[in-house]
């Protein structure tokens, strides 16, 4: 827990550092891009981590009244130390955006990092979008796929009645034949 943590705050800070020491000679944002996308990166980590963490907690804790009656237990997750780190963690890197964001609005003009975050987020909710339109259309596709396979199946299924109709009644005709 303590090594996540440190790892977290370990990638802010190299990406503030980094800043630091070339935000004089930039010339444009891009050339400190991936410096900020360390420190988006580190601060997403830290969110999905804590989301995940509450979500398991709340699941566990269900189950454990709701089957067995009891109160769900002291875990690793709940001690002082470890909520200490995760706020610990979650203030450094806010810090570290509020020092990233006082950095590039003083270089490149006021509104600048406000303006990456809003475009960042933006181009999230497209993205998380288009990976929901993709699973609809995979859905689509999957259905129409299924549609014809069934198709398929009940038209081989009339080719096969027809076939042994005509193979009884060729049998009938033969033996009525020879008779």
């Amino acid at each position: 827990m303590v090594v996540e943590v440190l790892a977290g705050v370990a990638l802010a800070r190299s990406a503030i550092t980094a800043v630091r020491q070339s935000i004089s000679t930039v010339k444009d944002v891009s050339e400190i891009a991936h410096h900020l996308e360390d420190l988006f990166g580190a601060s997403d980590e830290n969110k999905k981590k804590v989301a995940k963490k509450q979500k398991g907690k709340q699941s566990w804790s269900t189950f454990l009244k709701g089957h067995l009656g009891m109160e769900a237990t002291k875990a690793d997750d709940t001690s002082l130390g470890a909520v200490a780190a995760e706020v610990i963690e979650q203030r450094q890197i806010k810090e570290q955006i509020t020092a990233m964001k006082r950095l590039v609005n003083r270089r490149f003009g006021a509104g600048t990092f406000e303006e990456i975050e809003r475009i960042r987020s933006e181009r999230i909710a497209q993205q998380r979008q288009s990976a929901k339109d993709d699973r609809a259309e995979a859905r689509r596709k999957a259905k129409e796929n299924s549609a014809l396979w069934h198709k398929i199946l009940k038209e081989t299924l009339k080719i096969m009645c027809v076939l042994l109709v005509i193979g009884a009644l060729y049998m009938y005709l033969s033996w009525a034949y020879y008779r």
